[in-house]
């Protein structure tokens, strides 16, 4: 069913536009949940959340990629409930991939000048779309959908640690753009 339909659905409160959300994205999301919180029960939870943040999110809101914001909203919930966990107890397997993205992106208080979240956003995008193809590809599989290198690799056809050397090389570009943009480091 076509995204759009699935949002007319939804703005009827029609519940069979979760049955189609869940029919089309369903695996998706379960995917990007599990490689998050690293255990099955926590991404079936975090999916249902978010067939239930979508249904009070539409209406009033009304995406333009229904995809994208039912990524997103899955990302969200499941990094909050990574994080419930790891306050719980130490989980290094996702930790290691938000050191590698923290580790060269400022927080606001030690910034000088404040960037919004969207011209960040904006930011991060217009430098990923620089990159080729398969540069992007490994970026997004595991800073947006944080895989393992291994299973990036193997997609591939690629060693660990050639994945690991790219990973190395637009971590090193992307710091010097943002430094040229007026991000500090």
């Amino acid at each position: 069913m076509d995204d759009s339909l699935i949002i007319e659905l939804l703005w009827q409160r029609s519940e069979s536009a979760l049955e189609q959300l869940a029919s089309k994205y369903g695996r998706t999301l379960h995917s990007i949940s599990y490689h998050i919180t690293g255990n099955c029960e926590d991404a079936e939870e975090c999916v249902n959340d978010t067939y239930l943040g979508i249904w009070e999110a539409i209406p009033p809101a009304r995406p333009r990629s229904l995809y994208a914001f039912v990524c997103r909203m899955v990302r969200n919930i499941s990094f909050s409930r990574y994080r419930y966990r790891k306050a719980q107890m130490r989980d290094c397997a996702n930790e290691v991939a938000l050191e590698e993205v923290t580790d060269f992106i400022a927080d606001d208080e030690m910034s000088g000048c404040e960037f919004e979240t969207g011209e960040l956003t904006h930011l991060l995008e217009e430098w990923l779309w620089a990159q080729d193809e398969r540069n992007r590809y490994i970026f997004l599989r595991r800073y947006w959908y944080m895989e393992d290198v291994s299973v990036i690799a193997q997609s591939l056809s690629l060693s660990e640690a050639a994945v690991y050397l790219r990973i190395d090389r637009m971590k090193k570009r992307l710091k010097v753009y943002l430094k040229k943009k007026g991000v500090l480091i």
